[in-house]
């Protein structure tokens, strides 16, 4: 699967009281979808939603890891996570 077909979730704009919930209502409809892996797009910015976002991921158990972009390289804005 190709990033174009990963179901993605683009966080840019969300409040991090917003984050928990609108990951939760995401994962789940992946899951029911029977999804492997999703992407969660949650920006560079002042780092505050990442950290929602990998404080969600610990809590629920569900593995991540940095989206990885041509040669190596890591897209700091971006998360691929297992289900």
């Amino acid at each position: 699967m190709n990033k174009k077909d990963m179901p993605t979730l683009d966080l840019h704009g969300f409040k991090t009281d917003e984050v928990f919930d609108a990951l939760d209502r995401f994962l789940r409809k992946a899951e029911a979808q029977g999804e492997e892996k999703i992407r969660i797009i949650h920006g560079k910015g002042t780092g505050k939603v990442k950290t929602k976002v990998l404080e969600y991921l610990k809590i629920t158990n569900y593995p991540a890891k940095p989206e990885l972009i041509g040669k190596g390289r890591v897209n700091e804005g971006a998360l691929i996570v297992f289900i």
